[in-house]
């Protein structure tokens, strides 16, 4: 995860960390942009999501973002975004709070 953060942190003055920063909080707030089947599980909620985040986020350093984590667990997952939200002044994070 460091070195993610790492790799993060260097590229995004090369994009624009505006435009990373719009990219996590859209990450952040998928959940409340994807429209679910009724009685959806989470699994089948998380592949929607990713549909989404594959679909919309714009910036290189946000899809490998995405990439990372669609690879990690529930926990890793809502760690490793709640830290990157918080360094790009974002408080907030519904992703972060998926079970």
């Amino acid at each position: 995860m460091k070195r993610l953060l790492l790799v993060l942190c260097l590229a995004a003055p090369l994009a624009g960390c505006h435009e990373f920063k719009d990219d996590v909080l859209l990450i952040c707030d998928s959940p409340d942009h994807v429209k679910f089947p009724e009685n959806a599980k989470n699994p089948q909620k998380l592949q929607l999501i990713g549909v989404y985040l594959y679909d919309n986020v714009s910036t290189k350093e946000g899809k490998m973002f995405v990439d990372y984590l669609a690879l990690v667990g529930r926990a890793e997952r809502s760690k490793t975004l709640r830290k990157i939200a918080m360094k790009e002044g974002i408080t907030i994070c519904h992703l972060a709070d998926m079970p």
